[in-house]
């Protein structure tokens, strides 16, 4: 039988997956019969066995360590890191009592079901200021390691405290707070803050711990508590966040278990007239306590705790006045759950229950609502049809929804009382200004599955997923960073992940968390149609799965049928887990309906209303969702959790339940199996498998096997000693250790080997010595070889050497003269060149003034020009005004004749108007003689010719009136000619100007065209005449490289010996002084003491400063003087390096030229290092060295042109 060293695999597990690419170097071995193996077993997770028979059928068995390894105080020292040594292991120090147990710097923490005598003041003054270590693994070793590092690396840090419920989370938190108080805080953690930070646990455990069936105290929520500290490192203040609330647990709890601690000490310790006040009466008579049947805890004094409570808030800072309202609310709670629902005689609709009406009443009275909007608002509810003119209607509801509206207004009060409470512990607690650094402690529920898990489970496996996470790379991350400190050869290893999974539950819009928070906004959004639209957004991922009947071994589906439509399961990092999704929605609406909103946020009492508007301190800093559902603000409270511990070095703790029946001495193995696989430390095992988990110092080993060795050999220095020792003990350096700087790093179990080697027979110690002696001896031989072979390369190297020197200056010697000679022959051309360049720039200078002198004549013609048209336009000017006084003085004499025409119209209208009355007055006779028609027939006959004659008179007054008005029409039309005749005339004077001007700018450009065709035309004859002699200069400067390429070379270097040796002789500068230099082409310019010596002029800030602020490397250097007009450039000059010009002026014209010449010499001095003599080189001769120079480079080409366009523009 072939058995394969491998982890055991549960099947729900994702951990062998995960981590496979750790795990594929691990050795496969092969067993033999009559050895001692693990085999998995259901009751113990694993037992021991004995092979019996090996055949070739695969059997799933690990190693099992030495039996001097039993109960070691950390599990990296086991010979076999496999999950089977862990728990025997854990169990073995267990059973001695040893509840704590490090995993390098992981500590793993079983509760032990009874009081240890190890959290004395004392113990903890036993492991204040030591390392870890150096005592027994303790909670309080963590929290020193945690302060310890905050000291030193001047950094936060974090502790992570996970586990199942019952395995002593909540009371190794406290452990640690105490600790840090006592060490950290004022009169050994007995001052009023340290008083604050530790009465805060009993005030947060009342309102949000209940007992379970398995744990008497379990946090049914999560917190982060931040200690703070000063810069002297005392505490300073704290801070605490919590998460996810378990408000469910109010109004409804299984059966065996408890409401909230804070009910019961309120019922049994309260005193009669507070009974009384607040309208108590027995425990059993409250429905939400009652229910599970189970209302007290074996050990625990409710009315004790109750008092305890009472202090906390006053230790904490809650007035007596506000503790009053907080039990008034709490008792408010209790009576509103014992309202019943009973049917209305109308319809559907519901009522408050008639034996019910004194608690309605109580609660009412306790929480100050008015009763009768109270029941209106539990039993309706208001409903819009929406638009701007909706209508509201007010719908009944039924008794069971009535009642879920009850408990959904307890569930809100009590959340937003929570809530209030940690926002006054936190005003309470002061906070020093000079805090810089916390320790925070980290409380969170491990992951969990049951056989039916839901949105609770959900939301605490996805934290844990995050935890996880986090956990896995701050490991992998801690023992890297201690083999690059150490300066091991490390490969680096991928960490296994939980990315996909991540991304599945959180990623923005598409994860489940996003969806399901759509889901509770859509209208007609169902559990059912939220599960399917995850199905379908997430088809096919890798970390989604549908529920199958092929699953049964998926915790959470067992024997139950469930479609793609009840169910999702995801691949957590420890196992497969199926939720059901009835009630996600109902559950993540952690809204009421906006009766109960308005009426709790507007016409309850004072303390009440605050809860509901947020005022005082009410409230807390948790972040909130957008639309308030319970997934998205507790997305964001984890999101501001993990930034917080990212900006932290963390420690973790991972704390273990036993047995769920919470009694001592008594382990449970698989569950025990499943919660190591939980809280992830089968894949830190793995993690630490694939490093050097085991390390030792120099010292420590060398003490340790110091009195089993001859003197020869332990007195040798304890890095020697322990290499020879490994060696000899056939350890193979790399693969199984590592010598770091000061340790020696082990693979898992070699250290155990080693020990089983060096604890043997003597025939074995006496092979080791023997071993050692030989390793040591062969050592020091091959050291002695290599030393006698190094002395005689070194001989023979300095001869070569030396030969090589000898035959370079003769070289040197017989190069010299025909260098000489090619020097002088290149002056020549240089001078020969320089006559060419003075013609060609007296050429242009000619050409220059010539075209100068055209353009001033033609600028005197267009002068003159201007001059006749201006005075052209003058009189023009002169004419159009004299047009403009003749047309005002028309203007005025139509304006007489308008007003005379005005007032003759007047007249005539004054006259028709007494017409007309005349007329009138005649007509009015007219009708008095109507009467006495009959009677004066005759004289009728006489009033017609009257009336004929008047209408003829009315007839000629009005043909007179048109003529007026066509006469003054004729006026106004010949006023109009004549005004559009002067505009006619204006605009053509106007016309006139601007052609004018247009023909003037014509000229003017045609001059500067043909100014600027001549100047460009003599710019492309100077630029070719140019580009012809730069072309022959450079086509001869190639040949001559080219044909003393190598002479040139060898001149090169004789060039630097004699720089060098011109530098050890001349000691003496050959110039210095008081210059100032400006810093780039636009900086300041600064006052420099400058000192120019062989080829390097450096400046100083101060005289007597013995380091430069720079230097100048005149070996390719140009000098110039600046040809700037700019006063600040006046006695300026420039020095031109190949990688920067530097601009230096002087006080003087004489002192610039002095500098110049001076600078020009050095030039000189160093190209004729070896052949000029230094002593009679006139100033001219030096010039003349200092312009033979090496070819110029195009960045160097480039920067002068651009220099010189720049003077030219500017110019």
């Amino acid at each position: 039988m072939a058995a394969t060293a491998s982890l055991y695999k549960p099947p729900p597990s994702r951990i062998t997956e995960r981590v496979s690419p750790l795990t594929q170097s691990m050795e496969q071995w092969k067993a033999t019969r009559g050895q001692e193996v693990w085999i998995p077993d259901k009751e113990e997770a694993f037992t021991q066995s004995v092979i019996y028979k090996v055949d070739d059928e695969q059997v799933e068995t690990e190693k099992i360590n030495p039996k001097t390894q039993d109960g070691v105080p950390d599990n990296t020292e086991m010979m076999y890191l496999y999950d089977p040594n862990l728990l025997h292991n854990l169990r073995v120090r267990y059973d001695r009592d040893e509840i704590y147990t490090y995993t390098a710097y992981i500590l793993i923490a079983i509760n032990p079901y009874k009081q240890l005598p190890i959290y004395s003041t004392e113990n903890i003054h036993k492991y204040h200021k030591t390392s870890m270590r150096a005592n027994p693994p303790h909670v309080f070793g963590i929290a020193e390691r945690a302060y310890r590092h905050m000291k030193s690396e001047k950094k936060s840090q974090s502790i992570v405290v996970s586990g199942d419920s019952g395995s002593g989370k909540t009371e190794t938190c406290k452990y640690v707070l105490r600790y840090l108080t006592t060490i950290a805080g004022r009169d050994e953690g007995q001052g009023k803050l340290e008083k604050q930070i530790l009465e805060a646990n009993p005030l947060l455990e009342a309102f949000g711990n209940a007992k379970t069936l398995r744990n008497n105290n379990s946090s049914r929520f999560g917190k982060f508590v931040e200690v703070h500290f000063d810069s002297k490192f005392e505490v300073a203040g704290a801070r605490i966040t919590t998460y996810l609330l378990e408000k469910s647990r109010l109004v409804q709890q299984p059966s065996g278990e408890r409401n909230y601690h804070v009910f019961y000490q309120m019922c049994r310790g309260a005193s009669a007239a507070e009974k009384s006040r607040w309208f108590l009466e027995d425990l059993e008579t409250y429905h939400y306590l009652r229910q599970s049947g189970c209302t007290s805890i074996d050990g625990v004094d409710d009315a004790k705790d109750y008092h305890h409570l009472r202090e906390a808030m006053s230790t904490v800072g809650i007035t007596s006045e506000q503790q009053e309202s907080i039990f008034k609310t709490l008792a408010g709670l209790l009576h509103l759950g014992n309202v019943v629902f009973a049917p209305a005689d109308e319809g559907e609709s519901s009522k408050v229950s008639d034996h019910t009406k004194q608690h309605i009443e109580h609660a009412c009275t306790l929480l100050k609502v008015n009763q009768q909007a109270m029941e209106e608002a539990l039993t309706t509810r208001t409903l819009s049809t929406g638009g701007r003119r909706g209508t509201m209607y007010r719908i009944p509801l039924k008794p069971f929804e009535a009642s879920f509206a009850r408990d959904a207004l307890a569930k809100h009060v009590y959340g937003k009382l929570f809530d209030w409470l940690v926002a006054a512990v936190n005003n309470g607690i002061p906070m020093a200004a000079e805090a810089k650094h916390f320790i925070g402690i980290l409380d969170i529920s491990g992951f969990e599955y049951f056989n039916q898990n839901g949105f609770e489970q959900f939301l605490i496996n996805y934290c844990n997923e995050k935890i996880q996470q986090y956990f896995t790379v701050q490991i992998l991350q801690q023992e890297q960073e201690i083999y690059l400190k150490e300066g091991l050869r490390w490969r680096q290893v991928e960490v296994p992940n939980s990315f996909d999974t991540l991304e599945l539950i959180e990623a923005k819009r598409t994860g489940i968390l996003p969806l399901l928070e759509e889901s509770c906004i859509l209208p007609r959004a169902t559990d059912q149609t939220f599960t399917l639209r995850v199905h379908k957004q997430h088809f096919n991922h890798s970390s989604l799965m549908k529920p199958s009947s092929s699953l049964k071994d998926v915790p959470g589906i067992g024997n139950l049928k469930l479609t793609q439509e009840e169910a999702f399961i995801v691949r957590h990092f420890a196992a497969d887990v199926c939720y059901q999704t009835t009630g996600f929605l109902e559950k993540n609406n952690d809204t009421l309906h906006s009766d109960l909103l308005l009426l709790m946020s507007n016409k309850a009492g004072d303390f009440v209303g605050e809860l509901f508007n947020g005022g005082g301190i009410a409230g807390s800093d948790q972040p909130r969702s957008r639309f308030g559902t319970l997934s998205g603000t507790f997305l964001s409270g984890i999101s501001d959790l993990m930034a917080r511990l990212s900006t932290t070095s963390s420690n973790f703790i991972r704390c273990i339940n036993p047995n769920e029946l919470m009694k001592p001495a008594l382990i449970n193995a698989p569950a025990c199996m499943t919660q190591l696989r939980c809280s992830g430390m089968l894949e830190a095992l793995v993690i630490m498998q694939a490093g050097y988990p085991t390390r030792c110092l120099f010292t420590d080993l060398h003490a340790r096997y110091y009195d089993l060795m001859p003197k020869e050999i332990s007195r040798l220095k304890p890095r020697t000693f322990c290499e020879a020792l490994l060696v000899a003990l056939d350890l193979e350096g790399g693969k199984d250790f590592q010598m770091g700087l000061s340790r020696v790093f082990f693979r898992a179990g070699k250290l155990a080997f080693m020990e089983d080697l060096m604890n043997g027979s003597m025939d074995d110690m006496f092979e080791v010595v023997g071993k050692v002696k030989a390793w040591l001896a062969r050592k020091r031989w091959l050291q002695a070889i290599h030393a006698v072979r190094s002395i005689n390369i070194c001989g023979k190297l300095i001869e070569d050497i030396r030969a090589a020197a000898r035959s370079k200056e003769e070289e040197r010697l017989r190069k010299s003269a025909a260098y000489q000679a090619e020097l002088r022959r290149r002056e020549e051309e240089l001078r020969r060149q320089q006559e060419e360049e003075r013609k060609r720039r007296e050429e242009e200078e000619r050409i220059r003034q010539e075209q100068e002198a055209e353009a001033r004549r033609v600028k005197a013609e267009k002068k003159a020009q201007r001059q006749a048209e201006l005075a052209r336009l003058r009189e023009e000017a002169q004419e159009k005004a004299t047009l403009e006084s003749q047309l005002a003085a028309e203007r005025d004499t139509y304006a007489e004749l308008e007003e005379s025409m005005r007032e003759e119209i007047a007249s005539l209208e004054s006259k028709l108007d007494e017409q007309i009355q005349q007329r009138l007055a005649t007509l009015d006779a007219l009708d008095e003689a109507k009467t006495s028609l009959k009677m004066m027939n005759i004289r009728a006959d006489g009033l017609d010719e009257e009336v004929a004659r008047l209408r003829a008179r009315v007839q000629e007054l009005e043909e007179e009136l048109a003529r007026a008005h066509k006469q003054i029409q004729a006026l106004k039309d010949a006023l109009a000619l004549e005004k559009a005749a002067h505009t006619e005339d204006v605009d053509k004077l106007k016309d006139e100007l601007e052609h004018l001007k247009k023909e003037h700018a014509l000229q003017l450009a045609a001059a500067e065209e043909s100014k600027q065709l001549a100047l460009a035309k003599a710019r492309v004859e100077l630029d070719a005449t140019i580009a012809k002699l730069r072309s022959e200069f450079e086509t001869e400067k190639k040949l001559l490289l080219k044909e003393h390429e190598t002479e040139m070379h060898e001149l090169k270097e004789e060039k630097e010996q004699n720089v060098q040796l011109l530098e050890k002789i001349s000691t003496k500068p050959l110039k210095t002084g008081y210059l100032t230099k400006r810093g780039g082409s636009y900086g300041k310019w600064q006052r420099r003491f400058f000192v120019l010596k062989s080829n390097f002029l450096s400046y100083f800030k101060d005289p007597k400063d013995a380091k430069p602020a720079g230097l100048i490397d005149l070996e390719n250097a140009r000098v110039y003087r600046t040809n700037s007009k700019k006063k600040a450039d006046i006695h300026a000059f420039e020095v031109v390096t190949p990688n920067r010009t530097y601009y230096i002026r002087a006080e003087a014209a004489v002192e610039t030229e002095e500098w110049i010449q001076a600078l020009n010499l050095a030039k000189a001095r160093h190209l004729s290092a070896g052949t000029v003599d230094l002593n009679t080189t006139s100033v001219t001769a030096a010039r003349k060295l200092a312009q033979r120079v090496v070819p110029i480079s195009p960045r160097f080409k480039v920067k002068k042109e651009e220099e010189e366009k720049k003077e030219t523009k500017e110019a």
